[in-house]
């Protein structure tokens, strides 16, 4: 988008002080995104570990191991890519600092609300990518799971099947 044309003759934005709300209220779904995608994943995390100590509480023989332990495996996996969602990342995140300006300060509300929007529009920008990095970490985890959760009763139906019965 060519700035210039979007600009008046004073250097502002005419319709800035109408669009920087709109900038951060973006900002702060973007922000509410990334702190549910943390609930969310942690919330899976212990899913995940409970899921984890009853499948090993069913393993009771060296046979019902061969057959369960691609299900614990892919569980683990699930486990590792949830704890990699709490990877601490240096999330770009809006300082008010920059606001105090000369700049800003001297200039017109209408070129403070230029300012603002533009840095709401770049910090958006910027942590968009850690929000998808993040949903995408998550995403692989409850893949993991699922997985997991499927080829380990898979493995039981096998062992009821080959053993006469798993519950014994």
């Amino acid at each position: 988008m060519d700035e210039e044309k979007l600009q008046d003759k004073s250097g502002a934005y005419p319709a800035a002080e109408f669009l920087a709300p709109y900038a951060l209220e973006d900002y702060q779904r973007l922000q509410k995104r990334y702190d549910d995608i943390s609930r969310r994943a942690g919330i899976a995390l212990l899913a995940s570990i409970v899921t984890m100590a009853g499948m090993l509480y069913r393993v009771d023989c060296i046979i019902h191991a061969g057959l369960l332990s691609p299900g614990i495996i892919f569980t683990t996996r699930a486990i590792v890519y949830l704890f990699k969602t709490f990877k601490s990342d240096r999330v770009p995140v809006f300082n008010s600092e920059e606001l105090i300006t000369e700049k800003v300060y001297k200039g017109t509300p209408e070129q403070a609300a230029s300012y603002l929007l533009y840095k709401y529009i770049n910090i958006c920008h910027e942590m968009r990518p850690f929000a998808e990095k993040k949903q995408a970490r998550l995403d692989d985890g409850m893949g993991w799971l699922v997985l997991g959760i499927v080829v380990y009763i898979a493995g039981i139906i096998m062992a009821a099947i080959q053993l006469g019965g798993v519950f014994k």
